[in-house]
């Protein structure tokens, strides 16, 4: 599968019916495989579970990358996942460059801004930046946890130099400001 296009939910509607020809479908990466003729009532539900299925991993995709530090954690790896694992490395080996941006991660990554933005975009429901910013605050959430550093060496270390910024990014992803954070 192409992962610049593995978000993408596919629907094969087609008018051979044998059983290998649905096999040969589905594992192609085919989401469903519906045969001529076809219910327009089935499609639409096959559609919706497709559609609610995709939410659902975003939502997961999405509490992981809030919550839980480092690589994303599944028992099967898919591509979505292989492809978030590998930005979210590439992100963190940059993460004290306050100038590391969607132009630089797509370059890092070897996808076009738009093809990155996309699959961003379609995987996790977060633009680059937003995604970038995410992971910066989830280092520094850990970061605070340890109590080594101070705050603003906190901020320093994952690539915020405005510190009003941090403290205000850092407040609309955990709802507290980080010296909340650190209290409990």
């Amino acid at each position: 599968q192409d992962e610049r296009t593995s978000h993408i939910p596919i629907i094969l509607l087609t008018a051979f019916s044998s059983h290998e020809t649905k096999i040969e479908g589905l594992m192609e990466g085919a989401d469903v495989y519906l045969t001529k003729p076809f219910s327009i009532v089935e499609l639409r539900v096959r559609i919706s579970n497709l559609l609610q299925n995709r939410q659902r991993l975003k939502e997961t995709f999405l509490r992981q990358m809030l919550v839980e530090p480092g690589r994303l954690d599944s028992q099967s790896q898919n591509v979505n996942e292989e492809f978030l694992n590998r930005v979210i490395e590439t992100v963190e080996k940059h993460l004290s460059d306050n100038k590391f941006n969607a132009e630089k991660l797509s370059r890092e990554i070897g996808m076009s801004r738009m093809q990155l933005y996309r699959k961003i975009r379609g995987v996790t429901n977060l633009t680059v930046h937003e995604f970038i910013r995410t992971i910066r605050l989830k280092k520094a959430a850990q970061l605070l946890q340890q109590k080594r550093m101070t705050i603003t060496e906190v901020a320093y270390e994952v690539g915020f130099n405005d510190l009003t910024y941090f403290a205000r990014c850092f407040r609309k992803q955990y709802d507290k400001s980080p010296s909340e954070f650190i209290s409990g």
